[in-house]
């Protein structure tokens, strides 16, 4: 990613920004940016920042049960830096799509044992045989690190 960026004096001075290019280093946590004037490079340096790997903070028990005719719902709570971009439940191994039959998940952040956390939830249509199986909801943020958790649902009859 590349950005124009005004110095004070720039500023004062009316002057055009300079152009400023940021690099990121893969797995190093690190961002380098360089400002360059007409080709000459003016100044660059390197800001770090603490990477913490994602982790499950907390999730629906598990078994857990799916009654006849009742709405479910299960949650995951992860926790790291950055939080997760993109979150995926399955079933049984395969990939559920948003608002596929009735079952349709959300994400929002929470703060749980006193941090921040993503809470992804998948809310389940009214409880039927077919929605038993293994789920599974799996994170992904951009360092890249990721996280699992799974819940076994055990339909019961009213």
């Amino acid at each position: 990613m590349s950005q124009l960026v005004y110095t004070d004096i720039e500023r004062k001075q009316k002057k055009r920004p300079r152009p400023t290019i940021y690099i990121y280093i893969p797995y190093s946590s690190q961002y380098i940016f360089f400002i360059f004037s007409r080709r000459l490079l003016l100044n660059h340096a390197s800001i770090s920042y603490h990477l913490v790997p994602l982790e499950i903070k907390s999730g629906t028990s598990t078994p857990n049960k799916i009654i006849e005719d009742k709405t479910a719902q299960m949650a995951c709570y992860f926790s790291g830096w950055p939080l997760p971009h993109e979150v995926h439940w399955y079933k049984d191994g395969e990939l559920i799509p948003n608002e596929t039959e009735g079952i349709y998940h959300s994400e929002d952040e929470k703060e749980k044992y006193g941090e921040k956390t993503l809470r992804s939830t998948l809310y389940l249509p009214p409880g039927r045989e077919k929605l038993q199986g293994d789920y599974k909801c799996s994170a992904r943020n951009s360092i890249p690190s990721s996280a699992s958790y799974e819940i076994q649902m055990i339909y019961e009859c009213k």
